[in-house]
């Protein structure tokens, strides 16, 4: 007899279609792009399957970007921190708020041990609705076990190659236990509890997540980092990738986040210039103010304080000033240097975060802060 007609799709040559019949059944297989290798098969939601790359970021709370890293889209983010956290622990930071994909009991011990405290958002238990809770089982330091709800024990029996310590209960009692149907659907009636070796330092990073003022802290995240995502999806074209390639991708991400930080840099610099004139003004007052000492016999000259900025705005203040013949006290430049000195250093400690230096030669004091400086000029 003439064998059916096969419904398969006709191969594309090359030995498409023998690859695909030598793979075993059942065997694990993963998706791979034919026009680039290097990204993963990204899943978001119930409909987003897409060949795409995952940029990991960090930031400070101030909304810096401090670092980035690349990984094929199908990678965890607990599989990626490592490359990220290698470039930021050199800031020292006392604290890592974090996303929920990177509450590994790793990551909390790496992070525990480096002196840093890591605060992770609460993850809901994956349990089961009708079943006990993780948590309803205690576990027992002192006699290496853990006690189920109804005050049986499941003893340790060994430790998985993924870290995990295994603790078992007994057959025949869980066989008579009477709240077996919220235990376990095991068959033969047994229910196995793992703990991880590391478990420890997640109850530390709890107890870091309960303390007062950390849910306020854990809040910035949608002002800091969420935000820095925002706008690199909507106004530099992070939604979808442009290019084909990790270190392409590697290269856009670097370069449009130098970008995203210039531009936060600008935002500052133009709110101060915008507050340059209030600042020289208030500095006049001071000067003007400060000279006027009565113990030193200061009287009006023909000299000028000369206050300059870097965009060219210039103010001028008479007097400056001339010592008294006959009277003690200091030399007319070593006392308004000094004074201007003093008037100048207040104001950059306590006001600005200005870096300011002298030079008693020429008796000028600059004080630069980004692109302004100012400067005391005297004859």
């Amino acid at each position: 007899m003439k064998e059916k007609d096969r419904n398969d799709p006709p191969s594309g040559g090359g030995g498409r279609a023998d690859s695909q019949e030598e793979i075993a059944e059942g065997a694990k297989t993963q998706k791979c792009s034919t026009t680039d290798p290097e990204s993963g098969w990204f899943r978001k939601g119930e409909h987003k399957h897409v060949f795409a790359y995952a940029v990991e970021t960090a930031c400070d709370k101030h909304g810096w970007i401090l670092g980035y890293s690349v990984h094929p889209g199908n990678e965890h983010d607990s599989r990626t921190f490592k490359p990220l956290y290698d470039k930021i622990k050199n800031y020292r930071p006392a604290m890592i708020v974090a996303d929920a994909g990177y509450r590994t009991p790793a990551i909390a011990h790496e992070l525990l041990e480096d002196g840093i405290e890591p605060l992770f958002p609460y993850k809901s238990p994956m349990t089961k609705d009708g079943f006990f809770r993780k948590y309803e089982y205690v576990y027992d330091e002192g006699y290496d076990c853990c006690l189920c709800p109804e005050n049986q024990i499941l003893s340790y029996r060994t430790t998985n190659r993924d870290g995990y310590r295994e603790y078992q209960s007994s057959p025949e009692v869980c066989a008579k236990c009477p709240s077996i149907h919220k235990c376990t659907e095991s068959k033969n009636h047994v229910k196995v509890i793992m703990r991880h070796v590391w478990e420890e330092y997640m109850e530390m990073a709890e107890d870091i997540r309960h303390t007062l003022g950390n849910k306020e802290i854990y809040e910035l995240r949608k002002e800091t980092i969420e935000r820095i995502f925002g706008t690199a999806k909507e106004q530099h074209g992070f939604r979808y990738t442009q290019y084909i390639g990790k270190a392409r991708m590697e290269m856009k991400a670097g370069l449009t986040f130098a970008c995203m930080n210039l531009k936060k840099l600008a935002r500052i610099l133009e709110n101060r210039a915008s507050k340059t004139p209030e600042f020289f003004g208030f500095l006049r007052f001071l000067v003007e103010e400060s000279l006027y000492v009565e113990k030193w016999c200061w009287k009006q000259s023909q000299h000028q304080l000369c206050l300059q900025s870097e965009g060219g705005s210039t103010f001028c203040c008479r007097p400056l000033i001339t010592h008294r013949q006959g009277q003690t006290g200091l030399s007319t430049v070593d006392a308004a240097h000094s004074l201007a000195v003093d008037c100048l250093g207040w104001i950059a400690n306590n006001i600005y975060s200005f870096s300011y230096e002298t030079n008693l030669a020429s008796g000028i004091l600059s004080c630069s802060c980004l692109s302004e400086s100012a400067a005391f000029s005297f004859p």
